[in-house]
């Protein structure tokens, strides 16, 4: 954790982290740096912890602080996801899951019928159709290439198949319905990526009223349970934003957004708004003639109305999460991503959440800046290894050419960063055949498809800041 600061950019950042970790280790000075430990790892976290001035030790998603590290002496900070360690919980109330409405793939109409399997392309582990009683008056079928929504007299669900007849033949027909999301997705990505092999973890929808009595009853035992915790760090809140995997593995990731609100929806949800707004939302307001509501398109009003309502119950939940940790004389901070959905630090509603501190993970300044200006007393960054690379241009910024060859050092490392990822991760993913080459090895695969934007994105780095070295020179910054 760094010291704060109101608007950083990366060179700012790194010379910092420089300044900061030579007073620590020159004052024997302990405050402001949170070291990530791990049982088994005792030796080697508590000579970092002095080395580096460490006041904080914490744990990380999947691992766990020994005794001997949580006895050493140092504050103890303690990573919850509180929406997702409840598997029996879930089993035994399926209805507290979460929820999101899907479309499927369209379907051309030979005929003037067309059947319609709802989850064909999605990852079935990720999903289950919710065909409730709640649920299906929320589905919706549309003829998409004449833009119009079919009767629901003309089309009926039966053995998981929609049946649509009165069909206009070769055109494209749809079906939107709601689904039950039975893995958590960041727990997804690690077993898919990372290679995970524990078991699949749930998400509870905090809307369900048994699901919150739980949820809060659940984090007063543990706030008991940990006495040697100090900081307790939210792995965000309730809504993860939106990561839609296929059943394809070479269209594995069919969608993501990271501030879009589709995975907040529930037919409770639905109707809570309904009955505050005073009109109804349907699966078309959410799935947009199937280009969603994405992150970079303006928000139609009914989204604008949507993201607010979101809002406030996040902000009511939050709150009353935050007392509860407060209460056992502990802090409580909150991560700036996952499942940060309706947390919005620069939103109206924030300061009200009674946060101690909020995290950012962070790739480049921009980051930090979304962290650095929210009212909460602490910031924290995270840094991220990908910001590593990049931030390498800073050692050359002093030269004469020392902008395009920043940017050139930055943009050499980066590659190299994403090349060993490619070989070492991504090659699972590796088609048969790539750029017409067959008998594709997880190296040439890496370097190909990593070379064929990474070389373009290298070229025009250089060449603006290239162009941009005379001005940039005249500029006085302090770096």
């Amino acid at each position: 954790m760094l010291p704060r600061y109101n608007e950083i950019t990366v060179y700012q950042m790194n010379r910092l982290f420089t300044e900061y970790k030579e007073n620590a280790m020159e004052n024997k000075q302990r405050g402001g740096f949170t070291l990530p430990g791990e049982s088994g790892y005792e030796k080697l976290t508590l000579e970092l912890a002095e080395k580096w001035g460490a006041d904080v030790i914490r744990d990380s998603d999947g691992t766990h602080l020994s005794d001997e590290i949580v006895r050493a002496g140092y504050g103890i900070y303690s990573t919850i996801c509180i929406i997702r360690q409840h598997n029996a919980f879930a089993a035994a109330h399926p209805d507290a899951q979460q929820q999101t409405f899907l479309c499927s793939d369209p379907v051309v109409a030979a005929g003037d019928t067309v059947v319609i399997h709802p989850l064909e392309g999605f990852f079935d582990e990720q999903f289950q159709v919710n065909d409730g009683p709640d649920a299906l008056p929320y589905w919706q079928v549309y003829d998409r290439t004449a833009n119009k929504e079919v009767p629901r007299e003309s089309w009926r669900y039966a053995n998981g198949e929609v049946t649509v007849a009165n069909c206009t033949p070769w055109h494209e027909y749809t079906v939107s319905f709601l689904a039950w999301r039975i893995w958590e997705e960041i727990n997804m990505y690690n077993h898919t990526t990372n290679n995970w092999t524990s078991e699949h973890l749930r998400q509870l929808d905090p809307r369900h009223p048994l699901a919150w009595e739980y949820l809060q009853n659940w984090l007063e035992n543990w706030c008991k349970e940990n006495p040697d915790t100090t900081v307790v760090r939210f792995t965000s809140l309730f809504y993860n934003f939106v990561w839609i995997f296929g059943s394809d593995m070479r269209r594995r990731n069919r969608f993501t957004d990271w501030g879009s609100y589709d995975f907040t929806v529930s037919p409770a949800a639905l109707k809570a708004f309904e009955k505050q707004y005073g009109y109804a939302l349907t699966a078309e307001d959410f799935i947009n003639q199937r280009k969603l509501q994405v992150t970079h398109m303006p928000p139609t009003a009914h989204k604008r109305d949507y993201m607010d309502f979101i809002q406030a119950f996040v902000a009511e939940k939050a709150k009353a999460l935050v007392n509860i940790v407060h209460k056992y004389g502990k802090k409580a901070y909150v991560f700036y991503d996952d499942s940060w959905v309706g947390l919005e630090p620069y939103g109206k509603r924030f300061s009200s959440m009674g946060f101690d501190g909020l995290i950012k993970c962070i790739f480049s300044g921009f980051e930090c800046r979304l962290c650095a200006g929210a009212e909460v007393p602490t910031h924290e960054i995270r840094l991220h290894p990908y910001l590593f690379p990049v931030g390498l241009g800073g050692l050359l910024r002093n030269g004469k050419h020392g902008l395009p060859l920043g940017a050139l050092l930055g943009s050499v490392c980066r590659f190299i960063v994403h090349f060993i990822s490619g070989v070492t991760v991504y090659a699972e993913y590796m088609p048969e055949e790539f750029m017409g080459i067959s008998h594709m090895t997880p190296p040439l695969y890496s370097l190909l498809y990593n070379g064929t934007y990474m070389l373009p994105n290298t070229i025009l780095a250089v060449a603006l800041c290239f162009l941009l070295r005379k001005p940039v020179s005249k500029m006085k910054l302090d770096w």
